[in-house]
C-alpha cells in the first residue's frame, strides 16, 4: 500500500519500529494496540503520523506542522494489487464457457 500526498507518494510501512510507534503516540496519543483500529476509522492524527513516517523512510523529512496544513482529501491510501498472470489457454477457456 502507498500513501499519496501533496509532496509525493510513499510506501506504507508494513511493520513499525519502536521509535515509529513512539512517534505515533506523540502525535496521536494512541498506544500501538490502538493503531490498526484508528487507521481503519480514518483517525486524522494517525494518518498524519503515517504520512510523516512513510515520507521519512523514503528520505523526505516532513514536519507535523506542514502535514497538519493539508486536508483529508490531500492524502490518499492506494492499494496496489498485482495483476494476475494468465496463460493464453486459460484466457481462451474463460472466454468460451462451452465444454470441450
Amino acid at each position: 500500500m502507498k500513501i499519496k500526498c501533496p509532496v509525493g507518494e510513499y510506501e506504507m510501512p508494513e511493520e513499525l519500529t519502536f521509535k515509529e510507534m513512539q512517534q505515533i503516540k506523540g502525535i496521536s496519543g494512541l498506544n500501538p494496540a490502538q493503531i490498526p483500529e484508528a487507521l481503519d476509522n480514518g483517525d486524522p492524527m494517525v494518518i498524519v503520523a503515517f504520512v510523516i513516517i512513510a515520507a521519512g523512510r523514503s528520505g523526505k523529512v516532513l514536519g507535523e506542522a506542514k502535514v497538519m496544513g493539508w486536508t483529508m482529501s490531500d492524502i490518499e491510501f492506494v492499494d496496489e494489487e498485482k495483476p494476475k498472470r494468465t496463460t493464453k489457454k486459460k484466457a481462451e477457456e474463460e472466454e468460451d464457457p462451452t465444454p470441450a
